[in-house]
């Protein structure tokens, strides 16, 4: 499993779209699934404690 920790998102106008961010970043591809974790989640906190120890 992976996750990134997103400090300082940003919402943009107008969304993204893929064919976009294909022609910036050529062989892009989105990953397959997502969920996002609220910070009152204990799940949340158990992998920001363990990330922020590496």
């Amino acid at each position: 499993a992976l996750a990134i920790e997103v400090l300082s998102p940003k919402l943009y106008k107008y969304p993204v779209k893929l064919d976009e961010l294909r022609r910036i970043i050529p062989g892009f591809n989105p990953p397959l699934s997502f969920r996002e974790l609220s910070e009152t989640e204990p799940l949340y906190r158990l992998i920001i404690r363990k990330l922020r120890r590496l």
